[in-house]
């Protein structure tokens, strides 16, 4: 069996796990952490990826608000996530954001900007 078929396996059990996990008939439960089950759910993929292939590399894209423990640029490094990615990708981050070919509005540059200096920090 081929390295992609068993990560292509184990993605789709981790995504149809993750999508039955709920509080209630209602919805998803108030008190799950998002941020915490998105970096677990990560980290789970590259120990798996890793340890099939060596040298596998995890670079996810626009998520560089799970840098931090809070989502904010002040808060603390989430430091277990950052140690398992090995690079991050960012997409409109100077143009295309609100539009093709529209500059991405300053305030939406820096505060990106902001976690991608955390990142390579």
């Amino acid at each position: 069996m081929k390295i992609q078929d068993l990560f292509y396996g184990f993605l789709s059990i981790m995504l149809l796990h993750t999508s039955c996990v709920t509080g209630s008939n209602n919805g998803p439960s108030s008190s799950m952490n998002y941020r915490d089950e998105m970096c677990e759910f990560i980290q789970d993929i590259s120990s798996w990826a890793k340890y099939s292939s060596p040298g596998f590399f995890i670079i996810p894209q626009n998520g560089q608000e799970l840098f931090t423990t809070t989502g904010t640029p002040d808060g603390l490094p989430a430091s277990s996530y950052l140690n398992t990615i090995d690079g991050s990708g960012r997409e409109d981050l100077f143009y295309g954001y609100t539009g093709d070919d529209i500059s991405t509005p300053a305030s939406d540059t820096e505060w990106m900007l902001s976690f991608l200096d955390l990142g390579e920090a």
